[in-house]
């Protein structure tokens, strides 16, 4: 979760609560577009909405652009720049509209915040 972390004040891990994440992924692509997409969504063990989502853009040359957003506490989505927007559609490219699904993937939990100490045996299921 969160390959890109930087400590700036849109630090985007730092905005989630401690807590346990679940999250899911799919593969998108378009057979007009030169770039297959995978967006992976988190949301706390105790929530029903998504908080938490990544994007990783991969074009037919290799170049791989990588975007995370956060649900912020008013419903707004905050990007890894540190833009905010209402719909989290405003941050994504107009094209990939068009993709569809290639593959569902669902991820293994993860948890964000809270420390593991090694002296303890820790298990997630």
């Amino acid at each position: 979760m969160f390959i890109y972390n930087h400590p700036s004040v849109a630090a985007q891990k730092a905005a989630l609560a401690p807590g346990l994440y679940q999250g899911c992924a799919a593969l998108y692509a378009d057979e007009s577009s030169n770039r297959t997409v995978l967006m992976a969504e988190y949301r706390a063990s105790s929530e029903r909405s998504i908080c938490a989502v990544e994007l990783i853009l991969y074009s037919s040359v290799g170049d791989i652009e990588y975007r995370n957003f956060v649900r912020l506490t008013n419903g707004y989505w905050r990007n890894n720049h540190g833009e905010i927007n209402q719909e989290l559609s405003d941050f994504l490219p107009e094209d990939i509209e068009n993709f569809r699904v290639f593959k569902n993937m669902k991820l293994i939990p993860q948890l964000i915040g809270t420390p593991i100490h090694p002296q303890k045996a820790a298990y997630l299921h």
